[in-house]
């Protein structure tokens, strides 16, 4: 499913708050913002350092690295627009000493939760008008993508799944590089308008898809690519039910004998397309073997009896 809409300012927020994550997202896509949110700090920088925004909201406590000082590594980082307004969040009401840090660290603002919304909307307002001013605009034919992976209505979490994009079309017979790699659910690639097709990839097993897609000029497309698969676990037991053999090998086949995954260990947990499979378990000299069958979305343990 791909669906467009008009080019709108563009936020990134960092918060692992759901609840205050989620409300400031609500609130500014209400007051016509296009919205990235992620909960860590570290993923918050990577995005900045390499994704055209219009303003950043930094949760001061984000738990691997903290909004002050993920402002302060960008303010340093010659290559970030450093006309981008940040503003520092935080749950800790009256945290006088947390605001000058973040003023220290170069935020423009810093808010105290409860938000008084239409305040916080008339300073965002202004302060996107004022760094309008110090950049100079280019009018160039691009546009951006929004990528996001499902196995049926349920979204795939953040670092299952990662995308890879071309130029042209998956059916053009000529090799092609890669011209963006390891795009992660949420990012905001932007591209020159053209016709392009993408990968996507859920887990290392054969969950790939491929799509082609059209960019045009001055729209934000948010593309979702729906996976048919599911999550197994393998487990050699002696009983059904059992607890699982430790130092297995496995191996993973298609009806044909193709090979699809091999792994060592007790739990193995693989992503594998909808469809039949041969799972072949080795342990102790010993060999066991099942068929097994992958319905999309149905998780589960493949349970294999040593006998």
């Amino acid at each position: 499913m791909v669906e467009s809409r008009k080019r709108a300012r563009l936020v990134l927020i960092a918060s692992d708050g759901e609840w205050a994550g989620r409300s400031l997202e609500s609130v500014l896509e209400l007051n016509g913002y296009s919205v990235v949110r992620v909960e860590r700090g570290r993923r918050a920088l990577e995005l900045a350092r390499r994704t055209p925004l219009d303003a950043i909201f930094l949760d001061a406590a984000t738990a691997d690295m903290g909004g002050i000082e993920v402002c302060r590594a960008l303010r340093d980082d010659p290559l970030f627009d450093h006309s981008t307004p940040i503003i520092i969040t935080s749950a800790v009401a009256g945290a006088h000493r947390a605001g000058a840090a973040a003023f220290a660290a170069g935020a423009w603002e810093y808010c105290s939760q409860p938000f008084d919304v239409e305040t916080l909307m008339l300073k965002l307002g202004t302060f996107v008008r004022a760094a309008d001013t110090v950049r100079e605009v280019f009018d160039i034919p691009a546009g951006g993508i929004r990528l996001e992976g499902r196995v049926g209505d349920v979204r795939i979490p953040l670092g299952q799944i990662a995308f890879e994009i071309f130029t042209g079309s998956q059916f053009d017979s000529n090799e092609r590089r890669p011209i963006a790699q390891n795009v992660q659910t949420g990012d905001v690639v932007l591209l020159p308008e053209g016709t392009y097709y993408i990968v996507s990839n859920y887990g290392d097993g054969n969950s790939v898809v491929r799509s082609d897609i059209h960019i045009d000029a001055g729209k934000l497309t948010d593309i979702v690519v729906t996976h048919r698969a599911a999550i197994k676990t393998l487990k050699l037991v002696n009983n059904p039910g059992g607890e699982a053999l430790a130092n297995t090998q496995w191996t993973v086949l298609t009806p044909g004998g193709d090979v699809i995954k091999e792994s060592i260990g007790a739990f193995p947990r693989l992503v594998l397309a909808e469809g039949d499979y041969h799972v072949v378990a080795r342990n102790e000299g010993r060999t066991y073997q099942r068929d097994f069958k992958v319905i999309t979305g149905v998780d589960g343990e493949v349970e294999v009896l040593a006998r």
